[in-house]
């Protein structure tokens, strides 16, 4: 499972799956501070793979497999996989950061 406390961790994760680097921030926002990402992660994250396909760079588009090994193998669960996944994840996020926060 990903390090989602160590940032460089979580960049050296990614490096290994070979995602391009203009994605990380992304990424980590999501997964760390429930930030909905742009359309072509978001599509990713849902498992709507038409829709990740016709918004990826052409990096991304290359990536696509390493983006899927790194769902199945890296990425909580819970954070990915259909729509109603991805935004509760999200709410999940804010929830704990409102708490925390007071």
């Amino acid at each position: 499972m990903i390090d989602l406390k160590d940032r460089d961790k979580f960049n050296a994760t990614l490096n290994t799956y070979l995602i391009p680097d203009h994605m990380h921030g992304a990424l980590w926002n999501y997964l760390h501070y429930g930030i909905e990402p742009g359309g072509f992660l978001s599509a990713v994250l849902q498992n709507d793979l038409t829709g990740a396909y016709s918004c990826a760079d052409q990096k991304n588009t290359y990536a696509m497999r390493d983006w899927v090994l790194l769902l199945y193998n890296e990425i909580p669960h819970g954070a990915w996989g259909s729509l109603g996944k991805f935004h509760n994840w999200m709410q999940a996020i804010r929830v704990r950061e409102e708490a925390a926060n007071g």
